[in-house]
């Protein structure tokens, strides 16, 4: 007589791999945004919550991108944009590229922000520093994963760049009306 695998044992060995807690298994079969991305919280370990304006940023951020769509052939939506975020009107030194993409049963957002020297040159700048903010998105919930900046300027940079979006998504409607 041939034995039948252990299904349940299968499945707990997967929830630890994947990092969902056993609350999750055996209790609901809807998952958790938290239990794809954090390790099993203890008091010692809770996370800080994110202030709600980021959140919105985010948010909004991620419902403008994803607006355009992706590029043919693509599964994933990459933006690039110019953007004005230091108040100089002069030249556009930070260019922001937004990614979107599925991971498993997640939808993940990466803005990352290269900030360019001022131009010494006419057709030249070079990088200074590239930094980034990640998002992770399950069905409505929407959790910050990472950000290089401190709580403060992840505002303000959240802002500028759902602003600078918001302005080049216009002057890309006018274009294409033309």
């Amino acid at each position: 007589m041939r034995k039948r695998p252990n299904f349940c044992i299968f499945f707990l060995a997967l929830g630890i791999i994947l990092g969902i807690s056993s609350n999750a298994l055996a209790g609901s079969l809807v998952p958790n945004l938290e239990d794809f991305l954090s390790p099993p919280v203890s008091p010692s370990n809770l996370p800080p919550a994110t202030p709600p304006k980021i959140l919105r940023h985010l948010r909004c951020i991620y419902d403008e991108v994803k607006e355009m769509g992706p590029r043919k052939g693509d599964n994933f939506i990459k933006r690039e944009f110019f953007i004005e975020i230091d108040g100089c009107q002069e030249n556009k030194e930070e260019q922001v590229v937004v990614l979107i993409y599925p991971d498993l049963q997640l939808e993940r957002m990466l803005i990352q922000i290269t900030s360019f020297s001022s131009p010494q040159l006419k057709f030249t700048r070079l990088a200074k520093s590239t930094k980034n903010i990640s998002c992770a998105f399950l069905n409505n919930d929407l959790t910050l994963t990472s950000t290089d900046y401190d709580e403060k300027e992840t505002e303000h940079f959240l802002k500028a760049i759902l602003e600078g979006i918001k302005k080049e998504k216009k002057l890309l409607s006018l274009i294409k009306k033309k």
